[in-house]
Formats: C-alpha cells, structure tokens, sequence
C-alpha cells in the first residue's frame, strides 16, 4: 500500500481489484491471487490534529488497518476481537518504525504476506513466490527456486 498522509491511497486486498499477469507468468493476463499488484485504490481522506499532510509513505498496509484507525482517530476502545493495526502512528510519522505486515487472502489456500522489503506468495495448487523488493521492486525474479535461500 502506497499512500500519502491526510489522503491515504491504498491498494485493495481484494486481488480481483488488481489485475497482474498471471503467477509466474508474466505473459498471461489474469488476475493473481495474492500478489499485491495494484490497479484501482480506495481512498481515505483523513484531516486532523497531529497528521502530517502530503507525505509518502510505503510502509505495507492492508483494509483491515482502516477500522482500527478510525477507533482512535475518534478516541474509541480498540476492539481486541478484530485484526487490523492502527495506522495513526504512520499518519502523525510516515517513517515510523512499522512491524506490521500485510496479508491477502483469495480462495482457500491462496495467500501473500507482505513486509516493507519482502513479499511471500503462496497458492492453492502449491506453488509459491518470493520477492525482495530492495533488489525487485517489479517483481519479476521469482527467488523461491534460488538455492541460497535453502539452508
């Protein structure tokens, strides 16, 4: 998720929404499953005291970090029951240390997680992806076959 600070853009977690070439097939059209790829973005205007206006920040992020923001943005008891992290630390510090992964889900088996440097895919049929940004921001060198990644 890339977003500025007072209007957030974020990617949706739906993977229908963001069309990519197909998993490991960079000549297919299709959309992927967990791959993060993006196309449309919701948007979230968010003013207030303490946020920092028109800032980037590329920390990942998912949907489910919106309520849990909202909550403390309006000064209400998180919900322990529900996932997602509050995002307002990013928004008073697009560059705060940020732990927190991002997740997606398609279908059973179907899954990605995300850090600020790495992506990890995984699919139904067991077929799985990794990319390190730092060196691929495009995502196209696979790494999962790499032999230096197997200890």
């Amino acid at each position: 998720m890339h977003w500025t600070t007072a209007l957030p853009k974020t990617t949706p977690d739906h993977p229908l929404l963001r069309p990519r070439l197909s998993p490991g097939r960079k000549g297919a059209l299709g959309p992927s499953a967990a791959s993060g790829k993006t196309a449309p973005a919701c948007l979230l205007i968010v003013p207030g005291p303490g946020i920092v206006q028109g800032k980037v920040c590329s920390k990942p992020a998912q949907l489910l970090d919106i309520y849990p923001t909202l909550l403390e943005l309006t000064g209400l008891k998180p919900d322990p029951k529900l996932e997602g992290d509050s995002l307002v630390p990013l928004l008073k510090n697009p560059q705060a240390d940020w732990p927190h992964m991002a997740r997606t889900s398609f279908g059973p088996g179907n899954y990605s997680i995300r850090s600020e440097r790495y992506r990890y895919i995984h699919y139904n049929d067991g077929s799985e992806e990794f990319y390190d940004h730092a060196d691929d921001a495009h995502e196209w060198n696979n790494l999962i076959g790499k032999p230096e990644l197997h200890h």
